[in-house]
């Protein structure tokens, strides 16, 4: 990407098509799963080989999938840990792997704005260890967590006649031409907040907008802050609904097993009741 930038801002000084027209030292980024690691990289986050060594190591006790494909980059020659680009000033990172390549150490070290988008339904990517987590470990204040329930993956992918391999439906999920619509109206409001600094874009920014516009099938938040502790104190909380749904069933299920061998006995006394009496009528006949 870097070079990418390079090449450009040559051309921009020979070719007439280009002069002026582009702001090479205030660029935004944009990528999906290991594409927003690139954002991410080149935003400032450092890569923590060792500890995805480590992590890999002990990849039958995870239940995270997605070390499956972070585990190949443990096998990569060495790489140096700082790749970033200081024209990169802002960055947007969808659906990315973000918990053993970079960790704490490495996402602490981004400090432009910045922006992670989640999926619900992200079964390579898990939204809560890959996102959600790592979002509490940005150290930038300008920094946001999106979050799309419903979606999965590849949702976010635009298809493409000359793609090598297309992606299954079933994979891509449901409505994802209503998601493209939400990345869209993210990236403009993001970018021209942050790049373009047009600061009446930044009211988008924020969960009262997510909320407005979001919509069934696939429904949109958006959080600016998110502490360990609140995370924590959620997990909680949704553990604690959980565990009060599972009680709620299985006193529901204790009563109705109950309340149908109750009913069973008188049922079955009633018929015996019956027979008996209409066998003594046959017998007074």
């Amino acid at each position: 990407m870097s070079k990418l930038l390079n090449k450009l801002e040559q051309l921009s000084h020979i070719d007439p098509n280009l002069q002026g027209r582009l702001d090479l030292q205030n660029v935004g980024i944009v990528g999906q799963s290991f594409g927003g690691n690139t954002a991410l990289i080149l935003a400032g986050a450092t890569l923590q080989m060792q500890n995805l060594k480590a992590r890999c190591q002990t990849f039958q006790d995870s239940l995270n999938p997605s070390l499956l494909l972070k585990c190949e980059a443990a096998q990569l020659p060495q790489l140096p840990s700082h790749l970033s680009d200081p024209r990169i000033k802002a960055a947007i990172a969808i659906n990315s792997f973000n918990s053993a390549i970079f960790g704490r150490a490495g996402l602490s070290q981004i400090r432009v704005p910045t922006m992670i988008v989640a999926s619900s339904a992200d079964m390579l990517a898990p939204a809560l260890p890959e996102q959600i987590q790592p979002f509490t470990w940005l150290t930038t204040p300008k920094k946001y967590l999106v979050m799309m329930t419903g979606a999965t993956h590849f949702s976010a992918l635009a298809s493409s006649p000359n793609e090598a391999v297309p992606v299954l439906p079933f994979l891509v999920g449901t409505n994802p031409a209503l998601i493209h619509q939400y990345i869209k109206a993210l990236n403009v409001a993001f970018f021209k907040t942050y790049l373009m600094n047009q600061q009446h874009y930044h009211s988008y920014l924020s969960a009262g907008y997510a909320k407005a516009i979001s919509q069934l099938p696939v429904q949109l938040a958006m959080v600016k802050k998110l502490s360990t502790s609140d995370l924590s104190q959620k997990l909680e909380d949704r553990l604690c609904l959980s565990l009060r749904a599972f009680c709620f069933c299985l006193y529901l299920l204790l009563f109705w097993r109950r309340y149908w061998s109750n009913y069973s006995k008188v049922y079955s006394l009633k018929k015996t009741r019956t027979a008996k009496f209409a066998k003594e009528g046959q017998i007074f006949r």
